[in-house]
Formats: C-alpha cells, structure tokens, sequence
C-alpha cells in the first residue's frame, strides 16, 4: 500500500501511459498496462466506452487519442494498492520540436498582422497563444497536481502521461461538452478580465468581451443546427470567475441521436474561443505565425462514456513538463479592439492560476 501521492510519482518514474484526474467528486488514476494509445478518428468513438480521450488543438487527420484504463485506483483512499501498477509497462516519449517562446515585440508584431486581415474582412477573431517557461524540477509534479486539486475545486485538473504527447498538467474551466442519456450541454466561454475588476454582469462588460463571447456562443448554435440536434436551447450570459480571472459563459443545451456524439465533438472543435472565427481562416494565421505547435493546449480531454456519461474539457490552463521545466501554455482573444499590452497582460494574468500554486509549493530541505 502507498499513499496517492506516492502512487502517481510512480506513473512518472516509470513513464507509464496514465491520466489522474478529479471528476464527479472523485480523483481518479487510470492507467493503461500497455504503452502505445489507440489512435482514432471521433467516429469511431461512438461504439467504446470507459476510456481516456485525448485530442491536440490541430491534427490533419482529425484524430484522438483513446486511454484504456486497465487499472482503476481512487485517489480520494489514504492508501492505494501498488500491485495493479507492477503490471503496467512505460515507454519513453516521443521528443518535443523546437523550444520557442514567443517575446512581447513577437507577440505584438502577430497583433498587428492580425488587424490588417481585420480590416480586410478575412478575420473577425483570432486566438494567439504563447508559452512561459518555468522551473520546477520533474519529480515535483505530483506535488503539483495534488496542490492544485486543493486550489481549484471548480476546474477539471488533470495529469497525463503518454508517449504520444508526453506530460501534460491543466487545471480546466472550460467544457466542450456533456452528455447524459442523449442530452447534449457546451459551454460558449470567451472574453476575459482579471476577476477583481470583472463587473458581476454581463451586460456591464465591454464589447469586445460582449463580442467575443457572442461569437463563441453563435458558432455553437450553428453547429447545433448543423448536427441537427433538437430542444436547443440558451442559458446566459453570465460571469465565471476561474482563479485569478473571470469570463463570460453561456450554456447551451440540446438532444442527440444514438452515434451523434462523436460528429458532434468533430464540429465543435476547435470553438472561436481557442481558434477564432472564421475558423478555417483562424486556424491558418495561428499555424503560420505562432512560433511553434500547440501540442495538446487548447485540444480536448476527459472520460468518455463512462456509466453512460461523457465530459470533455477545453484543455486551457496547462502546461507541458520537460525534463525539469514547465511549458506554460496562455493565450488570448485578439479582435480589431484589440490593445497588444493589454493582450499580453491577460495573458500573464491567465498564467497565474498556476504561477501562484508554484510559488506556494513548499521548499524542500535537502
């Protein structure tokens, strides 16, 4: 037996393909005993259920990724069986490109060319992430995770380990979607402001933020429409406050048909609030201008079909571990309104949900 923690910096040391997760009131560790993930395309997703899914932000192919939990451990226990683990294999990642970080005049100069595809009409909004590297040696991540769990109750905080992606850690506000007996809620979350000057109403927000949102929650009507859902119906806007940050957030509810699901996540995503809109447009400027890819940020992850429920999370607020730094992943809405130090201050304002759980972590004495 061994304490949860002890459990999880064991699914690191041995690189073993794994997701701890809290969700529905419960952390959870699901491990797979055989390295490699079945990749797949969402169609497919629709006739499994009890796993793991996990998409990039873009992907050519469109596919997912799908964890097979061959071991379920319940992290909430004060102690966990270690036996299950012994029988789990780990492999090493796949290594990452280019280690780039975007500095301000960079990320200014893509805001300007931004505004110029504004004005021309080629884009209403765009989506521009930049990474922030932070030490911390790797062997404190679980730490990590754990503190973060504590700091942020309302987020999908998650750990992932595979040889696919590598490792990632997010602390989520933000759902795709969730499905239950063919019902269908997503979220339509945009626009940001720091959470202690955020007004409480929506209405009172500024119109950039008011049209951001508005775009988000459009495109998921319209995709609603698309996928010829039925009973759609709208809740919001209102404020959501996330840590150090607050946005505007709308519900939007709908029914399915039996094999929807997985046409319906491939219309979602990726939403104008983590690409832009137009999205084809949105998705062009991000792949030519910032200075490397995304990885899994701004994808998507969560159970799938688990006792006839799924719920999948925006993977915003996460970073990538390697060796012993944290690549921290932000980005930000730009539209025409757009202000290029204001964009950079929000996202050093977003970087703070996890600045803040680092700098708290305890010292070690060595």
């Amino acid at each position: 037996m061994a304490a949860p923690l002890d459990a999880v910096r064991t699914c690191l040391e041995h690189s073993l393909t794994f997701a701890a997760f809290h969700w529905k009131g419960r952390t959870q560790l699901w491990v797979q005993q055989q390295p490699p993930l079945a990749s797949m395309d969402l169609a497919s997703l629709d006739s499994l259920k009890d796993r793991f899914v996990v998409a990039p932000f873009h992907s050519n192919d469109l596919q997912c990724w799908a964890l097979r939990p061959d071991v379920r451990l319940d992290l909430n226990d004060h102690e966990v069986s270690m036996a299950a683990l012994r029988t789990c294999l780990g492999a090493p990642h796949i290594q990452p490109g280019a280690r780039v970080h975007w500095d301000r005049a960079g990320h200014a100069k893509a805001i300007t060319e931004a505004k110029a595809d504004f004005a021309t009409g080629v884009l209403k909004k765009v989506v521009l992430a930049r990474t922030i590297p932070i030490d911390l040696p790797s062997d404190r991540i679980p730490e990590l995770f754990f503190a973060a769990l504590h700091e942020l109750p309302n987020a999908f905080v998650c750990l992932f380990n595979g040889p696919e992606h590598g490792t990632w850690l997010g602390a989520s506000p933000e759902r795709l979607l969730h499905a239950s007996n063919n019902r269908v809620q997503v979220d339509a979350i945009a626009g940001t402001m720091p959470a202690v000057l955020a007004p409480p109403l929506a209405k009172d927000w500024g119109p950039k933020e008011r049209d951001e949102q508005q775009w988000v929650t459009t495109a998921v009507k319209e995709t609603f429409v698309s996928a010829g859902m039925s009973d759609v119906t709208m809740e919001g806007p209102d404020v959501l406050k996330a840590g150090p940050v607050a946005h505007l957030h709308t519900t939007l509810t709908g029914r399915t048909t039996a094999g929807q699901l997985g046409k319906l996540v491939k219309m979602l995503h990726p939403t104008p609030a983590v690409c832009g809109t137009p999205r084809n447009a949105a998705m062009e400027f991000i792949l030519a201008h910032e200075p490397k890819d995304r990885g899994l940020y701004a994808g998507y992850w969560g159970p799938w079909m688990v006792d006839g429920e799924t719920e999948l999370f925006v993977n915003i607020r996460c970073s990538q571990a390697i060796n012993d730094e944290l690549e921290l992943a932000v980005g930000g809405g730009i539209t025409s309104g757009s202000n290029a130090s204001h964009e950079w201050e929000e996202t050093e304002h977003k970087a703070r949900t996890w600045t803040r759980i680092i700098e708290a972590l305890p010292s070690r004495i060595s």
